[in-house]
């Protein structure tokens, strides 16, 4: 008879096991006391708000003519080589404790939209994407189907404060490994920090 391994439970999933089908059981869920936030809990975050914040910074950086357009993105995701004005960061460790290496690294990692017309309709939309700094100069990481999407106009990314950058550039591309390292403009960002693997 083959074996099963059971499926691994987080301690919150033991939680709510435990509340929702040992203590009803004993009559004691009713004495439980009222849940109160913890107020060094993380914030809830307004997906809906952050996507049309990007969306309205995108479309001023690409109606200003700030951006760099679609297509030119596209054509750099085949460079050969490039040349990096610095070389990135040596590897430095970081000793912090889990909650404010969560919060200083919270600006390194940035939503890139595409900018993009449905078709459908006349207004402005963004598709929403993951990346991450690792240079303070403006050097970030995303996916290479983020940027080889014909239909988009461009390209923008924006930090946790709401600050939104127009792509300049596809610095270095590999499409087998779905990476693209795009740049920006601005200066002193915050870069995710890099280890020796």
């Amino acid at each position: 008879m083959p074996t099963t391994r059971p499926t691994p439970l987080g301690w919150r999933a033991l939680q709510v096991l435990l509340l929702t089908a040992i203590l009803p059981a004993c009559g004691a869920l009713h004495a439980l006391p009222p849940v109160v936030p913890d107020p060094g809990a993380a914030e809830l975050v307004d997906d809906a708000a952050l996507r049309t914040q990007l969306l309205a910074g995108a479309r001023l950086a690409h109606e200003t003519g700030k951006t760099t357009p679609m297509a030119t993105l596209r054509a750099q995701l085949s460079r050969r080589s490039t040349t990096l004005q610095r070389p990135l960061p040596r590897p430095t460790p970081w000793r912090r404790d889990g909650v404010t290496l969560g919060r200083t690294l919270r600006q390194a990692v940035v939503m890139v939209g595409n900018l993009h017309k449905c078709g459908k309709c006349s207004r402005w939309h963004v598709g929403v994407a993951s990346g991450f700094f690792i240079t303070t100069t403006g050097l970030l990481v995303t996916s290479y189907h983020v940027v080889d999407t014909a239909t988009s106009a461009t390209l923008a990314v924006m930090r946790a404060d709401g600050a939104v950058y127009p792509v300049l550039e596809v610095v270095a591309a590999d499409a087998a490994n779905d990476l693209a390292v795009l740049r920006v403009a601005g200066a002193d960002f915050t870069a995710l920090p890099q280890a020796n693997v």
